[in-house]
């Protein structure tokens, strides 16, 4: 396994870590956790907000909490939730400290405002000089957004995402965040799924994970880069990755990027946060149609067929959408969820 420095925290920090959306899919968690720790993995990424994923890894890191830097974080913006949800994670994990607590998507200047001055970062502040929490970041789905956070207060970390459809990090924050001295961990380096061997299919693509993954871990400002792992070959392939760390060829990277490039920068990712839909519409199921509609439309006449077949089968149509807005307020890509559904909904039903 390669190591890096993580920036000022002075941590030797693993090339990869475990990503932990998907730890109650993992059918022996202790494991895969044991596995990790022989390949040299040193670090766990979960949230309050990921199901019983605090919980789960509590009980599979009994005995070997030390060995990894363990993070979390909340995207709550009612203070006294935060400030309580923090307390929850330590009781989660059985942890008597968390090694990182991230503020969780904070995309828009307006989330910013709100836990700036609403006491979150002082909070997160104040928990560290008394020893509850060691390092301190903040994860951002919009760079404008980071660019003034990173501007106005301290930080230890930052999360973002980079993969081959989202590579402004490169231009707009890797080298702010090397003068600041910052950890830099990537978050989504398979685009939510679609730089996959499977998905990317769906789109007439051939991407495996690995070369995604070797992608995002080939910029030599990342630190580390969390995929999510649901399975152990999940967990092999990020090893091998994170084993042979290198900076890809021009060739290479070109034409990853180029192949990539098919997709557009701006889709849904399916990462679930517009859920629960009021309506029931399962979004990110449809919005990833919608995806592959504007790509095939007037290209491929045999996929959008398959299309047809597949939205008829949706449990929910796009129909169903109200326009209530609460997808919109959730999204952290800011997509214009009900607009796409009703354009699905108009050339697909």
């Amino acid at each position: 396994m390669q190591y890096s420095r993580f920036g000022r925290t002075d941590f030797m920090i693993s090339a990869v870590g475990i990503g932990g959306l998907y730890a109650n899919r993992v059918s022996n968690l202790p494991g895969l956790i044991t596995e990790a720790l022989d390949a040299g993995i040193n670090t766990i990424d979960t949230a309050s907000t990921y199901g019983l994923s605090e919980e789960l890894f509590g009980e599979a890191l009994v005995g070997c909490r030390d060995r990894f830097l363990v993070a979390t974080k909340s995207i709550h913006r009612d203070f006294n939730v935060f400030c309580q949800t923090v307390y929850q994670s330590l009781q989660r994990l059985q942890m008597e400290y968390i090694d990182l607590y991230y503020l969780h998507d904070i995309s828009t200047p307006a989330d910013w405002k709100l836990v700036r001055d609403g006491g979150h970062y002082d909070f997160l502040k104040h928990r560290q000089k008394q020893g509850d929490i060691r390092w301190i970041g903040v994860s951002v789905h919009d760079l404008d957004t980071a660019e003034l956070i990173l501007s106005e207060r301290d930080f230890d970390v930052i999360m973002l995402a980079y993969n081959l459809t989202e590579r402004e990090p490169e231009v707009r924050i890797f080298d702010l965040a090397a003068s600041l001295d910052l950890g830099v961990v990537v978050m989504k380096p398979f685009a939510g799924g679609v730089l996959t061997e499977t998905r990317s299919q769906a789109y007439g693509l051939d991407i495996r994970a690995a070369d995604a993954l070797r992608f995002s871990l080939g910029h030599p400002a990342v630190h580390t880069v969390i995929p999510g792992i649901s399975s152990l070959q999940e967990l092999r392939t990020a090893v091998a990755c994170g084993n042979q760390r290198e900076i890809l060829d021009m060739p290479t990277r070109d034409q990853l990027c180029q192949t990539a490039a098919f997709l557009g920068g701006v889709f849904c990712k399916g990462c679930g946060y517009c859920l629960p839909c009021p309506a029931g519409v399962d979004i990110p199921l449809l919005m990833q149609m919608h995806s592959r509609f504007r790509l095939y439309d007037q290209r491929n006449w045999q996929q959008v067929f398959q299309l047809r077949s597949d939205y008829e089968a949706a449990s929910v149509s796009g129909d169903a959408c109200v326009g209530c807005g609460e997808c919109l307020k959730r999204c952290p890509y800011r997509l214009s969820i009900p607009d796409s559904l009703a354009e699905l909904h108009q050339r697909l039903s």
